[in-house]
């Protein structure tokens, strides 16, 4: 028996019915945490880079 996803998405459907973004618009992390800083996306992007190296390293 094949295994099927529960759950297809059409990206095509769902580009096509995005708005633009608004001058408030803001990258938000997996936990809806803002990143409207340089330096709330740097330090995001710092602790993912440490996260990585620590996995490597293991």
């Amino acid at each position: 028996m094949e295994r099927q996803s529960a759950r297809h998405v059409d990206l095509e459907s769902v580009v096509r019915e995005m708005q633009p973004p608004t001058d408030d618009d803001v990258p938000m992390t997996l936990d809806w945490q803002p990143l409207d800083t340089k330096e709330k996306l740097l330090a995001y992007l710092a602790g993912i880079n440490d996260a990585r190296e620590r996995a490597r390293v293991r």
